[in-house]
């Protein structure tokens, strides 16, 4: 399960100038259906690879919010993928289920608002790209393209119930 989170959702990411204060402008908790995903990346800058969703079988996420206590969040998900590696298209599918906290930072001025997201001791950050009429667009940026190494850009959207 680690290394599926892992290749799934990425590694830690700094995110540097935010300061965590526990609430946005706007209420991001409640249950949602996820309808994008989008993963590009490489592994040792050998293959790149990319997921795009064809669609989702199972679908929950819940972003609980608690007064004087950690947020805590549950996902569990089957969500049928087109796997390119290299010039090859195949069928997948990813799958996993996973419970954790997370946590938000406000940025000030142009920087855009983050989610912290920490489940089996892995912490990682998303932008937030839009909440908008209950649909949260958010995206996570691990590596770097031009060293040649390791890298992968993922963007999720989920619509609120």
């Amino acid at each position: 399960m680690k290394k599926t989170w892992i290749g799934l959702m990425g590694s830690l990411m700094l995110l540097a100038s935010c300061e965590k204060i526990g609430q946005l402008p706007y209420d991001i908790s409640g249950d949602y259906d996820m309808v994008d995903y989008h993963k590009l990346g490489s592994h040792d800058g050998l293959v790149e690879y990319e997921y795009n969703d064809t669609s989702f079988d199972i679908n929950t996420f819940i972003f609980n919010h608690q007064e004087d206590a950690a947020n805590t969040l549950t996902w569990h998900y089957r969500i049928n993928v087109d796997f390119r590696l290299g010039n090859n298209v195949n069928a997948g599918v990813l799958q996993e289920s996973y419970t954790g906290t997370w946590d938000i930072a406000e940025h000030k001025g142009d920087t855009p608002d983050s989610m912290y997201v920490t489940i089996d001791g892995e912490t990682l950050g998303y932008e937030i790209e839009s909440f908008e009429d209950g649909l949260l667009t958010m995206h996570t940026h691990v590596g770097d393209s031009a060293d040649g190494g390791t890298w992968y850009v993922e963007r999720l959207q989920f619509d609120k119930n």
